[in-house]
């Protein structure tokens, strides 16, 4: 499948108050037996050259250097990264790292998603005051709302907008602000999402007495493990398909729930997010170590069978996902499913050239757990696998078909395969 993946990570982390959480993932990474560096910045020089090479490691995690010239060099980095056959995090964003950092154009992403789109809010460019009066006049926009900077983070810069009084006395650039619908929503939710997997959620409650004291609401005052077993079902799977659809592998995600509906907003993704308010505390999650995780993992399938690199990711990751995925899973593997399916009826899925990849899978999966495989089936099985092991592997959370979901959407046909291939290896 390639050349074999050496153990050599590079963070790319270039501010100063983010150090640490770099400094976590090097030390993790040198623990688990790689070599790491932190990269701060990327040389001119280097990129003009064409010598970038030399500056990464086989394994990269993009959150995103300093002293950039120009976005046209950050490009040029980002198309060297994701043409070197290197194992990646954040180097292939939908719409390239600048803008995918940007809240305006992460809207427009969750709007592209149908099931996102009913969990977002309105949002517009400021531009200007005149733009924001216009908005108003037309019911577009309506006190209380905030105004947010485009490139914040941790709640710096967010207004509440109360009246005009506050548009009078908001003296900053408006291109640099959105709107956005004003929730009231008791609680906050930190979701952290890699490869495909919600890794797990943090509850947090801010300031109560003072709404407009968004810091306290990112940071929050308190936090603690989310447990409530449907409301993770809701927040993940919105987090899960929120790192999807803005093409991260990695990403924080802040999710509230409307206090008066109920119903789950997701905010915003954070493509360089930190865990440093608790996280781990609140969780038992390691984030640094699931970076190491899912680099040893994907790095297996240069070295082992793809049987094996794709068993391993997939029992790792199986703590992460919905009680009814896991038991699932144990069901399939051990091949105490069972299929609704006859001997006929699972030959003719085999057999036919137009039938999805599931149903031939399982046409497989109902012939061996009846006993009933021929010469003749085997071969067509072993055809069927072989060709699987031979398809570009997803950066999502599944190895099976280029981009296929997360690891829960791709949870059966990963594990249908799984089962099959224990049979005929």
């Amino acid at each position: 499948m390639g050349e074999k993946i050496e153990k050599t990570l590079t963070i790319i982390e270039g501010r100063d108050c983010n150090q640490p959480i770099a400094e976590e993932i090097r030390d993790t990474a040198i623990k688990s037996g790689f070599k790491a560096n932190i990269l701060k910045t990327i040389s001119s020089v280097d990129i003009a050259n064409g010598t970038l090479d030399r500056v990464f490691g086989d394994c990269v995690i993009w959150r995103g250097p300093v002293d950039m010239k120009s976005m046209y060099e950050t490009e040029r980095v980002i198309s060297y990264l994701h043409e070197s056959g290197k194992l990646l995090i954040n180097a292939n964003p939908t719409g390239g790292r600048i803008c995918t950092s940007n809240k305006f154009f992460q809207h427009g992403l969750f709007q592209l998603d149908p099931v996102l789109r009913e969990h977002t809010l309105e949002m517009h460019m400021a531009l200007s005051k005149v733009n924001l009066y216009d908005l108003l006049e037309r019911g577009r926009l309506q006190y209380p709302f905030l105004l947010k900077p485009d490139l914040g983070t941790r709640g710096e810069g967010i207004l509440l907008i109360k009246s005009a009084e506050d548009i009078e006395k908001f003296d900053q650039n408006y291109y640099e602000f959105s709107t956005e619908t004003y929730v009231k929503s008791s609680y906050d939710w930190r979701v952290f999402v890699l490869g495909g997997v919600a890794l797990g959620a943090m509850r947090k409650q801010g300031d109560m007495q003072d709404a407009s004291n968004f810091r306290s609401r990112s940071g929050g005052l308190q936090h603690w493990g989310e447990e409530d077993p449907e409301v993770l079902k809701e927040i993940n799977e919105l987090a899960v398909r929120a790192a999807k659809i803005s093409g991260l592998e990695y990403a924080g995600m802040d999710i509230v729930r409307d206090d008066e509906t109920g119903k789950y907003i997701l905010l915003e993704t954070n493509i360089a997010a930190g865990w440093q308010n608790g996280f781990f505390e609140s969780t038992g999650v390691s984030v640094s170590q699931e970076f190491v995780n899912w680099f040893s993992d994907r790095a297996m399938l240069y070295e082992q069978s793809v049987y094996n690199a794709v068993k391993t990711y997939v029992e790792r990751r199986l703590r992460f996902l919905l009680k009814e995925s896991k038991e699932k899973y144990q069901r399939i593997i051990s091949f105490e499913e069972k299929s609704k399916m006859s001997e006929s009826e699972a030959r003719v899925l085999l057999e036919s050239s137009g039938v999805a990849l599931e149903g031939k899978l399982q046409g497989a999966y109902t012939l061996i757990s009846l006993g009933k495989t021929t010469w003749v089936d085997k071969v067509k099985i072993q055809d069927l696998l072989s060709s699987i092991e031979e398809y570009e592997i997803s950066r999502f959370g599944n190895f099976i078909g280029k981009d296929s979901g997360s690891l829960e959407e791709s949870l059966e046909r990963t594990t249908y395969y799984l089962a099959v291939r224990s049979k005929l290896s």
